[in-house]
């Protein structure tokens, strides 16, 4: 398939076991700029450094290309975007950005949990630009954006508890994330227990054992009550965490 819009929202290290670098990682999922039509829209997170490479090559690599869109978090690149996002709000309510879209200026809350997804919402919604959504629609579309199965759901068990079920395809950029939300989610609470339950990260290759060191690390940090592991690369983890 050879696509019309083309987007990599992020490169990261998941996939390390197979590519063995994230430069490796960068160069495969170039190649679907690389593959799409001539004429295609290509779109640029100017957050990510690899991302935001492959945007500085765009323009003379792709001189046929219809449109360039960019979108960012980062206010001192917002002239340069077509989209910018910043979370003014994040908690188990929801994520409430506000920015500009195409120059018009907006503010919206997503039901979603995590900072992370306002770089989900920037790529729907320049995604949208390119298929000749007006901006004003796209602002009042955001609010019923939804996460995907797996990642940052926020359940209810029968016994009462909240459950934050991050379970699908778990890498080092989705802990941290995860890690960075707890403590939003927590809020200042005045009663019960915060219980984090992890597993392994899979293809990290020789990058396995200092990975989940690390994770354990932040895991150390996020203001757990107590935590549970359970994978070969436990030991690691638990180094990490002590």
């Amino acid at each position: 398939a050879r696509p019309d819009i083309v987007v990599c929202t992020l490169v990261g290290k998941t996939h390390m076991g197979h590519f063995g670098t994230v430069d490796a990682i960068a160069s495969a999922k170039e190649e679907i700029y690389q593959n799409a039509k001539e004429d295609a829209i290509r779109i640029y997170n100017l957050d990510n450094p690899w991302t935001a490479a492959m945007e500085k090559r765009s323009v003379s690599e792709y001189p046929r290309a219809r449109r360039i869109l960019r979108y960012t978090s980062n206010p001192e690149l917002e002239p340069q975007a077509d989209v910018f996002f910043e979370v003014v709000g994040n908690d188990r309510q929801g994520l409430k950005i506000q920015g500009q879209i195409l120059g018009l200026p907006g503010e919206a809350t997503l039901p979603v949990i995590g900072r992370h997804h306002a770089m989900n919402a920037m790529a729907a919604a320049t995604v949208a630009l390119a298929l000749d959504l007006d901006p004003e629609q796209i602002w009042n579309s955001l609010s019923e954006c939804r996460s995907a199965w797996g990642r940052m759901q926020l359940l209810a068990a029968a016994n009462g508890a909240a459950v934050l079920f991050d379970g699908y395809n778990a890498s080092p950029d989705s802990y941290r994330a995860l890690f960075e939300a707890v403590p939003n989610m927590v809020g200042d609470k005045k009663s019960g227990k915060t219980i984090g339950v992890f597993a392994e990260m899979k293809e990290l290759g020789d990058a396995a054992p200092s990975e989940h060191e690390q994770i354990g690390k932040l895991a150390a940090t996020a203001g757990f009550d107590s935590i549970w592991f359970y994978g070969p690369s436990s030991a690691s983890f638990d180094r990490g965490l002590r």
